[in-house]
């Protein structure tokens, strides 16, 4: 798990593009659960931790980013990221 203040550019697309919007997210108080990732930027995501852990992961290995689960979105979803957030805990 990585704490995002503390982060700095990987010069990984997806990584970075995670951090952001986790980051975007918090800076408008929002809590989010999970990014549902595109295979593509999924492998890329899961890549770049291998490299930075200089390890494999295992197939089904939960990857998160500063508490937020990193998955693998549906093969219909036409977005690069779909964000699933807690949900509101606050009556209006």
């Amino acid at each position: 798990m990585y704490n995002y203040s503390k982060f700095q550019a990987s010069g990984n697309k997806a990584i970075d593009f995670c951090a952001n919007l986790i980051g975007c997210a918090r800076a408008n108080n929002l809590s989010p659960k999970a990014l549902h990732l595109q295979k593509q930027y999924y492998e890329w995501f899961k890549s770049g931790v291998q490299t930075y852990l200089d390890r494999s992961l295992e197939e089904g290995e939960l990857m998160q980013f500063d508490g937020v689960d990193i998955e693998l979105g549906s093969k219909f979803q036409s977005k690069p990221v779909v964000i699933e957030y807690y949900p509101s805990t606050i009556e209006a």
